[in-house]
C-alpha cells in the first residue's frame, strides 16, 4: 500500500483537527475530515478510503448509520471508532487496524 488514504468524521471540531493533524504528521497518510455526518457520506464517494474513523462522542444512531452505509459502497474498508486518546494512541491504533507493522508474507516461488 503506498498511499493510506483515511476519512475521519467527528463532531467536535477541536477533535477533528487534533486528529487530521496526527494523520498528516505520518508519512504515506493522507487524511481528509468533517464534522457533518451527511458531508462525511459525499466524502467517502468521492475518493476510495482504506479505513475511517469515527471519533469522539457520536450519538449511536449516526454510528450505525455510517458503519452500515460505508461498508455496504466498500466491503473492504476498515472503520476505527476513536474516542480519544493521546497522538500515540491514535497512531497505534491506525497501524494496528491496518495491519501496517505486519512482516510482509515470505513467498516462495518453488521449494526446490
Amino acid at each position: 500500500m503506498n498511499e493510506l488514504n483515511i476519512l475521519v468524521y467527528a463532531p467536535d471540531p477541536m477533535l477533528l483537527e487534533r486528529m487530521l493533524q496526527i494523520i498528516s504528521d505520518e508519512q504515506g497518510w493522507c487524511a481528509e475530515g468533517t464534522t457533518d455526518d451527511e458531508r462525511a457520506i459525499e466524502m467517502f464517494h468521492r475518493r476510495k478510503n482504506e479505513l475511517v474513523i469515527i471519533g469522539g462522542n457520536v450519538d449511536s444512531v449516526t454510528d450505525v448509520k455510517l458503519k452500515k452505509l460505508f461498508t455496504r459502497l466498500d466491503r473492504h474498508v476498515s472503520i476505527l471508532n476513536f474516542y480519544g486518546g493521546d497522538d500515540w494512541y491514535l497512531r497505534v491504533q491506525i497501524r494496528t487496524i491496518m495491519k501496517l507493522d505486519e512482516d510482509a508474507p515470505v513467498v516462495m516461488d518453488s521449494p526446490f
